[in-house]
């Protein structure tokens, strides 16, 4: 065999193991890329499709991740009560935000859905459900991930809304009849530690009671909405998200949510959303 044949014969044969690298790495991202269509669907249908309809309340949701698999979790859980003769609706209601994102970041807002359904079952302390949920998280991660997590309950019959935090960010309350007010909008700091850091929290959880009469909504947040930036660097803030719930506030909640959030849009503007956006508003009717 002369050496142009050789020469050509190793170029072939460097041709055929590129292309069959090639091939190979086009498979594995199209592999790839439908994992995550599929993890991002399942995402998707943990999310409530619709808020569920309970006496005396309006409940509305919006959930904008950042990347394909975000760590931001909202829901709505139904639980009837029986109480004497008649079966009462209640709810809960849950904000949180996992630590990073990704894959990992959607199996534990996964997680965090399963232990919380089970456990409403059978608990009606959001204190004493937290410190449930923070036992499995911490057991099952050993803190590799962190959550912080809001839980509030109403029932129908006594029209009272009882919540407890994790380290979740402050709850905002526009009073029907403070509008016009200057102090229109109550900030409360919602308190606790996030879930997965320490094995116990019980001692650092506190259980509180929303008093709310006919009128009143409630503007719960992730922090992807307070830190989002404008093109200038500029943080969005606590105040402005204020100031944009007490413009809204007396629409409906479902439009009133979709509002605040195009405030944020609007300030982000051509600036990349680094952080994932949830927003949950809830009205007292």
């Amino acid at each position: 065999m002369d050496v142009n044949a050789l020469h050509n014969l190793s170029q072939e044969i460097g041709i055929f193991f590129y292309t069959s690298l090639h091939h190979h790495d086009i498979l594995e991202s199209q592999r790839f890329r439908q994992e995550i269509l599929l993890a991002q669907h399942i995402q998707q249908s943990l999310l409530p499709q619709n808020p569920p309809q309970i006496e005396g309340l309006a409940l509305a949701g919006l959930y904008i991740p950042s990347r394909e698999i975000g760590g931001d979790y909202y829901d709505f859980i139904l639980k009837e009560t029986g109480l004497l003769t008649s079966v009462e609706k209640g709810v809960y209601i849950v904000i949180g935000d996992v630590s990073g994102k990704g894959l990992d970041a959607g199996f534990i807002v996964s997680s965090v859905k399963s232990f919380l359904t089970s456990l409403i079952k059978f608990c009606d302390s959001p204190k004493e459900i937290l410190g449930m949920v923070n036992r499995d998280i911490y057991n099952s991660l050993r803190q590799q991930k962190f959550i912080s997590l809001l839980l509030l309950n109403y029932i129908s019959f006594d029209g009272k809304m009882r919540y407890s935090s994790a380290g979740h960010e402050r709850i905002l309350i526009a009073r029907q009849e403070n509008r016009g007010k200057k102090e229109e909008i109550e900030i409360l700091v919602s308190g606790g530690v996030i879930l997965g850091m320490i094995e116990e929290i019980e001692f650092y959880l506190e259980e509180r009671e929303i008093e709310l009469e006919r009128g009143d909504k409630i503007l719960l947040y992730t922090d992807g909405a307070t830190e989002a930036r404008s093109p200038e660097g500029e943080m969005y803030g606590l105040g402005r998200l204020v100031e944009s719930f007490r413009r809204h506030s007396e629409l409906r909640v479902e439009e009133m949510v979709n509002r605040v959030y195009q405030d944020i849009r609007d300030f982000i503007s051509t600036y990349p959303q680094y952080d994932d956006i949830t927003l949950v508003g809830i009205e007292k009717e």
